[in-house]
Formats: C-alpha cells, sequence, structure tokens
C-alpha cells in the first residue's frame, strides 16, 4: 500500500493530482481517515494497472491523431459516404484574407 504523497513522488506529479484521479474513481484507495481531511491508502495492484491502461504504445497514433483522421475526409471519400446514404458533413469554409 501507498500514499498520495508517496505515489506522487513515484510518478513525478503533485499530490493533488493523485487525489483527483481518487475522487475521479480513476485510482481506487482505501480512505483510513475518520474525520474530515480523508488520509489515502493506495495498493500497489491498482497503481500499476491504472498505469498499464494508460501506456503509449510507440508508433501508434495518438487519439488526437486518429480522431484528425476521422474527422477529415477527402473528395473521393466525401462522394463514396455521399453515394451510400451516409451523412456527410459540409466542407469547412476558408476565410478569405485581405491581400
Amino acid at each position: 500500500m501507498m500514499t498520495t504523497s508517496q505515489i506522487a513522488a513515484r510518478l513525478g506529479i503533485r499530490s493533488a493530482r493523485v487525489r483527483r484521479l481518487i475522487h475521479a474513481g480513476t485510482l481506487p484507495a482505501v480512505n483510513l481517515s475518520a474525520g474530515r481531511r480523508p488520509t489515502y491508502l493506495v495498493a500497489v495492484a491498482d497503481l500499476d494497472a491504472l498505469l498499464e491502461a494508460r501506456r503509449v504504445i510507440p508508433g501508434a497514433a495518438s487519439r488526437r491523431e486518429a480522431g484528425r483522421r476521422r474527422k477529415t475526409t477527402d473528395a473521393l471519400g466525401r462522394a463514396a459516404n455521399a453515394a451510400a446514404g451516409r451523412y456527410v458533413p459540409p466542407q469547412p469554409k476558408h476565410r478569405k484574407t485581405k491581400g
């Protein structure tokens, strides 16, 4: 079992961030305090599971890049979607620049 400050030191983040992960339900913890200020303990296995779930695979596209690819469609793809009866979002309008 580890405290929030021990986890923060291990990950190089602030303990407030660890507490936010606990409050959000992302990191399971046990509250040992009966008072107003909680004292959390986290199982090492739960911390390892969180880190494994957030592991980044080298060479894999990030979520942001995947979203860009999903949103941008070339003219051929737009035509195929329209022919299939699927919704084709309108092309973004470009602003004219003063020249």
